[in-house]
Formats: structure tokens, sequence, C-alpha cells
């Protein structure tokens, strides 16, 4: 049972995770259905339960979207669980909202429930939304084939903690430098493995003092051919002193923690 001041963090797939409080729940990047080895795509039952509105998804009040890549983003299954829930607000970026609204079951009335919005590279923007305070930053997508891809990171104000979930922000010092995020403190930190594994995202970690890191982006051991999952995971024991104490590898959906 939640206390005023406790939140759970779920862990859907990939990078996907709802944030829960006592009265307010926020999904990011957790409606996607295609399966992109060697990543996790969220379980059909996790899926039925969004769009059905049921424990523990009823009474979502916020989707974010860091970005349209199909490990992140569905748009059908995402304009299903709109219209099943007239009063949910979402969020995401220009190729976010383009998607939706190229999808023959996009009707006008979905205008109500999405907010669209385009944010320079490095640029950010402070919104307050059924009475939740975030700030959303554009960040340069990692990878050089996915240069120009808007990536949006959300820094989220809930239960007196501060949770950033950086999407697939590459991890480099001058990408959170111009963003103003490095050395930016906050309580709760979610991000791809590479953060682990590299010394920049972990200097990128350390700047920002969190209490607690959640891993994420991690693939599914029984494909992973890369040993990604091994490699990020003795990266994290060799530098273990240099991140928090209470770093959770998210490594399946359903895993939960309670902060």
């Amino acid at each position: 049972m939640f206390t005023q001041r406790k939140l759970e963090i779920l862990y859907v797939a990939n990078s996907g995770v709802m944030i829960s409080s006592k009265d307010k729940k926020i999904l990011i990047d957790g409606i996607h259905t295609e399966d992109i080895p060697p990543y996790f795509s969220v379980p059909k039952k996790y899926i039925d339960k969004i769009i059905l509105k049921k424990e523990p998804f009823d009474n979502l009040d916020i989707l974010f979207y860091t970005h349209h890549h199909a490990d992140h983003f569905h748009p059908a299954a995402t304009l299903e669980t709109m219209h099943r829930n007239p009063l949910l607000q979402m969020i995401g970026t220009p190729a976010v909202l383009d998607q939706l609204s190229s999808t023959t079951a996009y009707l006008d009335d979905f205008a109500s429930q999405l907010k669209p919005l385009s944010l320079p590279l490095y640029k950010s923007l402070s919104m307050n939304l059924k009475g939740i305070a975030f700030e959303i930053t554009s960040l340069s997508h990692d990878g050089d084939t996915y240069q120009g891809i808007e990536n949006y990171s959300y820094l989220i104000e809930l239960k007196n903690k501060l949770i950033l979930h950086v999407g697939d922000a590459q991890p480099t010092i001058f990408n959170f430098q111009n963003a103003g995020l490095y050395g930016r403190r906050v309580d709760i930190l979610i991000v791809p493995f590479p953060f682990i594994g590299l010394v920049a995202g972990r200097k990128i970690i350390k700047s920002m003092e969190p209490q607690v890191v959640l891993v994420t982006h991690l693939p599914d051991k029984a494909q992973d051919e890369g040993n990604w999952l091994f490699n990020s995971y003795n990266a994290y024991l060799k530098h273990k002193t240099q991140l928090p104490k209470q770093t959770t590898f998210f490594i399946k959906p359903g895993q939960s923690v309670i902060i």
C-alpha cells in the first residue's frame, strides 16, 4: 500500500516504465507491440490491460513518448488507449504526433488529448498537466545512424522527488551540458544501459547525484548475441563505487521498485 511519499516504478518493456504514486500514474514509452530483437516488446497481457484500463494500468494520467521508434511507441495501440480513456493526456515528439495523425483510427476528437510541441535541440519547456509538473528537454539520440532523430527527456516532479527519463539520449557530456542537464540534481535517474558501460555515461550519472538509477533498454538474454547484458553488468560490478548503491537493472518486464 502506498504512503503519501512512496513511488512505484514498474518495468513494462525496453525503456518503458510506469511511475505510480497513490493518486498519479504516468506511462513512459510503455505502448509498443512490434517484435524488434533483441529487445522486449510490451507483453500482450500488459497491452490489453492498458487499453482496457485494468489494474495496474487503470487511471493513467499521462502518456509520455521520448521518440517515435517502434521499440518505444505504437501509434494504433496508443490511439485505442486514448479512445477508451478520454481524460488521458499524451505528449511526444512531432514525429510521434505525425504518426498518430496518419493512422486510420485517428479522429479529430483526439486533439484535446494531445499536446503538440516542437523543441529545438537542447531546449527545454516546463509544463503542468493534471497536477503533475514536468520539464521536457530535447536531447540528441544515441547512434550515428540516428542523428537528427528528436529525443525528448522528461524530468518529472512527483511526491517531492525528481525523476528523469532520458529516452535514448546519447551518453556524452556534450549532449547533457548543452541541454543544461549535466550536474542537474535528480532523485531517480532512468537511463539505457550504455550509460553504465561508458565513462561519459557514468560521469553524467555522477554529476546528477541520483539516489536511484534504473537501467533500461537491455536485451532479452535469450537473444543477446552481442552479450550486452553480460558486459553491462560486468561494467557495473567493476565501477559500482561510482554509481548509487540503489542501481537496478530492469531485465524482465514486470520488475518493479518502490522508492
